[in-house]
């Protein structure tokens, strides 16, 4: 049976969590991974810590060079993003694949970031959410959902 290598639709993913920890050998530690939802007692709140690990997936780029450019927009932020990060990118500083050892794999490229917070405070309910832009794409990475539950409330959940 012959293998579809088409090239990959661009995709990214966002992880929310407290750290991120670079480890010995490589690797990184999330501390605190959020699932869905991220749940505060109080608002506004302060969080002493506050980061995102983000992982995006494209064909390989034509160019030694790309314009990628990262927004975090936080709840109440309307379309003006809290982080707006502009940076070009050498494809040889990004993890490559153009001749994958596995023929299932079609080339690509992957191009990481991690950000960090200290402190961030949370103003209202809503969303966080990450986009990524890649010359004239435009990904969507991740959200997060921000709930307010009082503490009395959630303790009620506990019994």
């Amino acid at each position: 049976m012959p293998i579809n290598r088409r090239p990959f639709e661009p995709h990214g993913i966002a992880l929310f969590c407290e750290d991120i920890r670079n480890e010995v050998g490589g690797s990184i530690s999330l501390i605190g991974v959020y699932q869905s939802d991220l749940v505060v007692p109080a608002l506004p709140m302060i969080l002493p810590k506050f980061a995102i690990a983000i992982t995006v997936v494209t064909n390989p780029l034509p160019g030694d060079i790309q314009r990628i450019k990262l927004e975090v927009f936080f709840p109440g932020d309307g379309e003006r993003p809290s982080i707006d990060i502009n940076r070009e990118v050498s494809t040889k500083d990004a993890v490559t694949n153009k001749k994958s050892p596995d023929p299932d794999v079609p080339p690509h490229m992957k191009l990481l970031q991690n950000i960090f917070m200290s402190p961030i405070e949370i103003s209202q309910e809503g969303f966080i959410k990450v986009r990524v832009h890649i010359n004239d794409t435009r990904i969507k990475a991740g959200v997060l959902r921000v709930i307010h539950m009082p503490e009395d409330e959630s303790s009620l959940d506990e019994s």
